[in-house]
C-alpha cells in the first residue's frame, strides 16, 4: 500500500522530472502540430503499448537511465515473505541533497509515490491521467526555473567547470537552493531542482541530457498559450533569425544560382546585404549541422549510460541472463536504440561533409557579385584612362606644342 507523499509540492516536483524528459523528446522530434505534441507527451510519460513506447513514469520508479541519479539504494535480505515484489530486495530512496538543509524527507519509490500517483496531475486526483496540455505546461514551468538555476550555479562556480577548491557538487545544490526566492517565491524546493541536478551538465558527469536546455532560451519565458502563437515546434528560436522577406526571397535556393544581373534596380548597399545574408544562411547551414551532431551524440553517451545503468538494475532483478525477462529485453531494446543513433550519426556526417565540400549556390551567387563588382571597377578604371588620355591628345596646347616643335 502506498503512503501518502509528505507534500503534493514533492510530488508536483517528481512529477516534472519525467514531463521535462518527454518534452525534451518531442523538442528533438522536430516541427509538428500542438496537438501532436501533446499527444506525444501524453504517450511517453504514460506509455503506449501499441507504439511499444515505454513509460517515463515507471522508468523513474525503476531507476533508469538518468533516474538512477535521483536515487540512493539500499538493499535489504530478501526472504521467503517478501518474494513477491521484484523491488522488495533494492529500496530507491531520494537522496538527501534534494532537500533543505536539516528538511530531509525520506521518500521511497513505491511507497510513498507509485505509478498512479505520478499518473495523476494532482495528489488529490488519483485515478485521473495528467493531460499533454498538463504535461507540456508543468515541464516549461521546470524549464524557466532550471533556466534561472543555471545563472545563480554559474555565479556560483565563477567560470570554471567544477566547484571551488573545496567544494564539492552538493554545496553548489544547496546554494542554489538557499535562493530559491530569486527563482520562485512560490517554491522553497522549486519545480525543476531535481531535473536541474541530474539531467544539467552541474553534477559528477558534466554532461548536460536536455537538448532544451541548451536551444530553447526564448519558449522557457512564455506560457503555453502564448507560445502557440509564435511557433509549431516548442522552443525553436531560428524563425526570429530570419531575414525580412523581400530580402531573403534573393538569396538562392539550394540547387540554383542567381546571377548579379538579376538584381538589376537595387542599390550598392541593398545588392552588399543580400550577400551578407547570403553568407550568413551558409553559416546557418553549418551551425545546424554541428548543432544536431551535438545533440546526438549527447543522446548516444546518455543511452550507453542508460543502457549500463539497465544492466546493473537487470543483474539485481533476474541474476540469470533470459531474453525473454522485461528487465533484459530494456537492456536489448537499449542496444538498438544505440545502433540506430549511430547509424544516424554516420548519415548526418557525411551530408555535413558533402555540403562543406560542394560550393552552395549562395556562394556561387557571392562570388559571381564579386567577379562583377571586379569587372566594373576595371572598365571604369579603363574608360578613365582612355578618357584622359584623349584630353591629353586632343586639347588646343597640345596641338599647339606640336606645332611649335616642328618650326624648331
Amino acid at each position: 500500500m502506498t503512503k501518502n507523499i509528505t507534500s503534493a509540492s514533492l510530488l508536483k516536483q517528481i512529477r516534472a522530472i519525467a514531463a521535462l524528459r518527454c518534452y525534451d523528446f518531442v523538442f528533438e522530434s522536430g516541427s509538428m502540430k500542438q496537438d501532436l505534441q501533446m499527444k506525444k507527451m501524453y504517450a511517453a510519460y504514460h506509455g503506449d503499448v501499441d507504439a511499444n513506447t515505454t513509460s517515463q513514469t515507471k522508468l523513474l520508479l525503476a531507476g533508469h537511465g538518468p533516474y538512477a541519479d535521483l536515487f540512493d539504494k539500499e538493499f535489504v535480505v530478501v526472504t521467503d515473505n517478501n518474494l513477491s515484489s521484484e523491488y522488495s530486495n533494492c529500496k530507491l530512496v531520494l537522496k538527501k541533497y534534494f532537500f533543505p538543509e536539516n528538511e530531509f524527507e525520506r521518500i521511497v519509490a513505491h511507497e510513498h509515490f507509485d505509478l498512479d500517483s505520478l499518473s495523476s496531475p494532482t495528489k488529490a486526483s488519483n485515478g485521473t491521467r495528467a493531460s499533454g496540455r498538463y504535461l507540456r505546461d508543468l515541464s516549461q514551468h521546470a524549464l524557466r526555473n532550471i533556466k534561472k538555476a543555471v545563472i545563480i550555479a554559474e555565479e556560483w562556480l565563477k567560470s570554471n567547470e567544477a566547484p571551488p577548491s573545496g567544494r564539492v557538487w552538493d554545496d553548489l545544490y544547496a546554494h542554489v537552493l538557499s535562493r530559491w526566492e530569486d527563482i520562485n517565491k512560490t517554491e522553497k524546493i522549486f519545480v525543476g531542482f531535481m531535473s536541474f541536478v541530474i539531467f544539467s551538465k552541474y553534477n559528477e558527469g558534466g554532461v548536460n541530457h536536455l537538448a532544451c536546455l541548451v536551444m530553447d532560451d526564448e519558449s522557457v519565458g512564455t506560457t503555453f498559450r502564448s507560445d502557440t502563437r509564435k511557433r509549431d515546434k516548442p522552443g525553436d528560436l531560428r524563425e526570429r533569425d530570419k531575414p525580412v522577406k523581400n530580402k531573403e526571397s534573393s538569396i538562392s535556393a539550394a540547387g540554383s544560382v542567381q546571377s548579379p544581373d538579376n538584381l538589376r534596380g537595387m542599390s550598392l548597399h541593398n545588392k552588399i546585404q543580400i550577400m551578407e545574408l547570403a553568407q550568413l544562411s551558409d553559416q546557418k547551414v553549418r551551425e545546424d549541422f554541428k548543432t544536431t551532431l551535438v545533440n546526438m551524440q549527447q543522446k548516444q553517451d546518455f543511452l550507453i549510460r542508460e543502457r549500463g545503468q539497465a544492466i546493473d538494475m537487470a543483474k539485481i532483478i533476474c541474476a540469470v541472463y533470459n531474453r525473454d525477462d522485461p528487465a533484459w529485453q530494456s537492456v536489448f531494446e537499449l542496444t538498438k536504440d544505440i545502433n540506430q543513433i549511430k547509424k544516424r550519426i554516420d548519415t548526418v556526417e557525411k551530408k555535413r561533409q558533402e555540403t562543406l565540400t560542394a560550393k552552395s549556390a549562395n556562394s556561387q551567387m557571392v562570388d559571381n557579385f564579386l567577379n562583377s563588382m571586379r569587372t566594373n571597377k576595371k572598365r571604369s578604371f579603363e574608360h578613365i584612362t582612355d578618357a584622359s588620355n584623349e584630353h591629353v591628345v586632343g586639347s588646343p596646347s597640345s596641338v599647339q606644342g606640336a606645332s611649335i616643335a616642328r618650326d624648331g
